[in-house]
């Protein structure tokens, strides 16, 4: 029989963020659940993360993560592990794993993995410490990401665990639903194309706006949604209004419904200037979208250029207008793309093969649980 793990999930997110990280921890812990393991999420009071933890019914803990080094939040990290007799924490921020890391040391020897979407580990005395220290297992989405950690010199490249991210095909099914538009006020066969991501400058999306406006010479009656939000709203929506985009451009903020969302769009992009593993593109293709994304990260690990979507290179925005109006221009290419998408991602990327894979990492580097047998 499989030995059990108990494990701690902590996300020091604020408010209404929700990003691919969160996303894959309360995915992951809930999958975890359903495999017979004990599992918490730990985050902060109000916060978005949180609530979509309940609501996949794992057990919740508040944390205040007031600073990197709070002793009182330490303290009762520390006290939670103890109690509770964990086997692994998992982080997904350096703040939470820099709060997190010697508690589970001085906890009976619980694991710490550090779950980490980009690379965002610098030459530097704090992340040396952290990582060469600490650290037991660092898990990353993509070949490439683990290829660029494994440049640093002082990183111990046998910690670095690649586990694609993964998509429940059984949620996100292909079909065609033109609601969203009519929530807008829009035509339903107006030729609709969409970007889902959070709103900062890593997602390029000043790029697709650019895009949007020679889209827009070629095709008056497109739309074009930026689903999502985050710091740069205000900015972006000037943007709109300088490139005269008002009437095209439909800022849909967040959204929960993201099956009606792929299901409206026609084509799907995604801009980034880098990425991990983009959680929206999986999405997208699961729905059986054809998509247009920059070569970055791994992206390029997940769209294959010319048969399950077009790949270009970062901020040519002429480049995304292009593959934007010949997919529109084109509804067997975008069908077959689109059914070609779906299909790779039920070979490679589900949401059950990185769960297993998660797990086996887990108890590679975890003690079992007394009695747990």
């Amino acid at each position: 029989m499989t030995a059990k793990l108990k494990i701690l999930f902590l996300n020091s997110v604020r408010r209404e963020m929700w990003g691919g990280g969160e996303k894959w921890m309360v995915t992951v812990a809930a999958g975890l659940k359903k495999r017979g393991h004990t599992v918490f999420l730990g985050g902060r009071e109000g916060s978005r993360f949180l609530e979509e933890a309940r609501k996949a019914g794992v057990e919740t803990v508040r944390f205040n993560f007031r600073g990197d080094l709070d002793p009182v939040t330490s303290f009762r990290i520390f006290r939670f592990i103890w109690e509770n007799n964990l086997t692994t924490v998992c982080t997904n921020y350096d703040k939470e794993l820099r709060l997190a890391m010697i508690p589970a040391k001085l906890s009976r020897g619980t694991a710490v993995v550090a779950r980490k979407g980009l690379p965002l580990i610098r030459d530097r005395l704090t992340y040396r410490i952290c990582y060469q220290h600490f650290v037991d297992a660092i898990i990353v989405p993509s070949k490439s990401l683990k290829r660029e950690l494994s440049q640093i010199p002082w990183l111990d490249k046998n910690i670095i665990n690649v586990v694609p991210n993964g998509v429940d095909a059984s949620k996100y099914l292909p079909g065609l639903d033109r609601s969203l538009l009519a929530e807008f006020r829009l035509l339903p066969d107006s030729p609709s194309v969409g970007v889902v991501a959070r709103l900062s400058g890593q997602k390029g999306h000043l790029a697709f706006l650019q895009a949007a406006k020679k889209v827009r010479e070629k095709l008056p009656d497109a739309v074009f949604f930026v689903v999502g939000d985050g710091k740069e709203r205000g900015a972006l929506e000037e943007r709109a209004r300088v490139l005269s985009l008002e009437k095209n451009v439909i800022f849909a903020g967040h959204r929960r419904d993201m099956t009606k969302v792929y299901a409206a769009l026609d084509v799907v992009v995604l801009p980034s200037l880098y990425e991990g593993m983009p959680n929206a593109v999986l999405e997208a293709m699961s729905c059986g979208r054809a998509v247009v994304a920059t070569r970055t990260g791994g992206t390029e690990e997940v769209v294959q250029d010319g048969i399950s979507g077009f790949m270009v290179n970062r901020e040519d925005h002429t480049a995304i207008a292009e593959r934007v109006i010949q997919l529109l221009s084109e509804p067997e290419l975008r069908e077959k793309m689109g059914n070609a998408g779906r299909r790779l991602v039920l070979e490679k990327f589900t949401v059950e093969d990185m769960i297993k894979s998660v797990e086996t990492i887990f108890l590679s580097r975890s003690l079992p649980v007394p009695n747990a047998l």
